[in-house]
């Protein structure tokens, strides 16, 4: 292999190498140089969780909504750090944001919409469901999830 060989890695071997890196705060906007903006994806995800499981299964769930696993972008929320939601617009221009596990006041939406509900703000469609390990436990959570997703990518 020589230096200009790409290794792809699959998404859930960098969750388990990152999983403490991948965290975006309320501080994180010093680190974040705006000069070098991600590309405009339609879709950005916001979870509370991300281990190997999980990320095989939110992979899962995206080639489901026809969508391409290494464009949309994947910021894991800590529990305990807030950050604004205007914050995650500038930086990434989402048409779309889905939350695993995270409330709408965890990015500081003024508004609060129960999970399932397709909400816009900002012309911004959202959409809050529990997180990751409990849609992957529970056949019921799965199922409202994939008709509030058939909606959001109809």
């Amino acid at each position: 292999m020589n230096s200009t060989t790409p290794i792809k890695l699959p998404p859930s071997l960098l969750a388990e190498l990152y999983k403490n890196d991948l965290i975006f705060g309320s501080n994180a906007n010093s680190d974040v140089d705006k000069k070098q903006k991600t590309k405009q994806a339609d879709t950005l995800v916001l979870t509370s969780e991300l281990n190997s499981s999980q990320s095989a299964f939110l992979e899962s769930i995206l080639k489901a909504c026809k969508l391409n696993t290494s464009a949309v972008p994947l910021i894991l929320i800590s529990p305990d750090k807030k950050i604004e939601h205007a914050e995650l617009e500038d930086l990434h221009q989402p048409k779309i944001v889905l939350m695993f596990g995270i409330e709408p006041h965890t990015i500081n939406l003024p508004i609060h919409f129960p999970p399932f509900q397709i909400q816009q703000f900002n012309r911004i469609q959202f959409l809050c469901s529990p997180s990751l390990s409990q849609l992957e436990s529970d056949k019921e959570l799965k199922k409202k999830l994939w008709q509030s997703l058939q909606h959001l990518y109809a």
